[in-house]
């Protein structure tokens, strides 16, 4: 019977095009060897660099592909189901500039779970909604796309972004048994990290202001 791995887990919030900070907060605070690093979705729009955090990304998932995990979000999914609007756009013309074809960014985003999840810990980009029996329907408005909704406590510890937290501080909501982690990166705040051991323990929160270059 094989081994559970019970590595602590390190899950980032909405990335929105922030590359620089992203990939300062990942290494200088993700323990590769000894976390998993989960991230809750929107890697792309809003901020500049959608297509440089597109890749790193996506490096990160070849190079470590059992320890790493980028959960689907509602711009990933606006993405897909709306590319043939998308060759003119900022995205096409970063990726083309990175040497990376529009389609091979689309095949990796295809693959992106809506969830992560063991016996105690859920990873969604929205939540599990109170109102909703079919939170994984992805044309859902309270699916785990989209939800905006109080979070239904689902027996495990909930983390979600989606939804920014203004003040720049990730939110604990005790009824929900839920973390809220969107701090609004590209709102030029801070991107959040936040490592739980394996059974849901906050072990820290880690909060980057948004760097120069990532800023609009």
């Amino acid at each position: 019977m094989p081994v559970k791995d019970t590595r602590n887990l390190f899950i980032v919030g909405d990335v929105h095009g922030c590359y620089y900070t992203f990939k300062k907060l990942i290494k200088e605070h993700w323990d590769k060897d000894n976390e998993i690093l989960i991230q809750v979705g929107d890697l792309i729009n809003k901020g500049p660099h959608s297509g440089k955090s597109l890749l790193f990304a996506r490096k990160l998932s070849k190079e470590y592909p059992k320890f790493t995990y980028f959960i689907k979000g509602n711009h990933e999914h606006y993405l897909l189901t709306n590319h043939d609007k998308f060759p003119a756009n900022k995205l096409y013309k970063e990726l083309k500039k990175e040497d990376i074809t529009y389609e091979k960014a689309l095949k990796w985003i295809r693959k992106m779970p809506l969830s992560w999840q063991n016996d105690d810990v859920l990873v969604t980009h929205a939540g599990i909604a109170l109102n909703t029996n079919t939170p994984y329907q992805e044309s859902n408005i309270r699916g785990v796309l989209f939800n905006r909704s109080p979070l239904k406590n689902v027996g495990k510890v909930q983390v979600i972004g989606h939804s920014v937290v203004k003040d720049g501080k990730p939110i604990y909501y005790h009824k929900s048994n839920s973390w809220n982690i969107d701090t609004g990166a590209y709102l030029g705040i801070c991107l959040t990290g936040i490592k739980l051991s394996y059974t849901g323990e906050l072990l820290k929160i880690i909060s980057l202001p948004t760097s120069k270059k990532d800023k609009l």
